[in-house]
């Protein structure tokens, strides 16, 4: 199973619903699971991305970071750093908490601040290289 994990971390509720990179992704490869949170979602929520995490063969993770609390996504963000093998980080901004996590990440598992293009091509990639 192929997932997506979308993460976004904003001060206030005023966060986007258009989500382009999940757009493109629906398109290229519908039969891959997605599922959003941000720091706002509630504990039931977050659970059920750290489950998806863990039952995954292959994770994608995009974080589209801004300056928020992100108490509720520790625990998320702690299950990243033991499936971070099989995950590959798309981290677009900057969060202090979120920034100590990700930074933990492999080098080889995540790329920072990548123009959308580039994104789209290291994405086809990832789920290519799944037999």
């Amino acid at each position: 199973m192929q997932a997506v994990l979308y993460i976004e971390i904003t001060e206030s509720l005023d966060f986007s619903y258009e989500k382009p990179l999940l757009a493109y992704i629906q398109q290229c490869f519908p039969q891959v699971i997605q599922f959003d949170i941000d720091n706002h979602s509630d504990a039931m929520l977050v659970s059920y991305a750290i489950k998806l995490l863990e039952e995954a063969n292959q994770v994608l993770l995009i974080v589209e970071a801004r300056e928020g609390k992100t108490q509720t996504l520790l625990p998320f963000f702690e299950k990243l750093l033991v499936y971070q093998y099989k995950t590959l980080v798309v981290y677009n901004g900057n969060n202090a908490a979120a920034d100590r996590y990700i930074h933990l990440v492999a080098d080889e598992r995540k790329r920072k601040d990548i123009p959308m293009e580039e994104a789209k091509t290291i994405i086809q990639a990832f789920f290519q290289s799944m037999p």
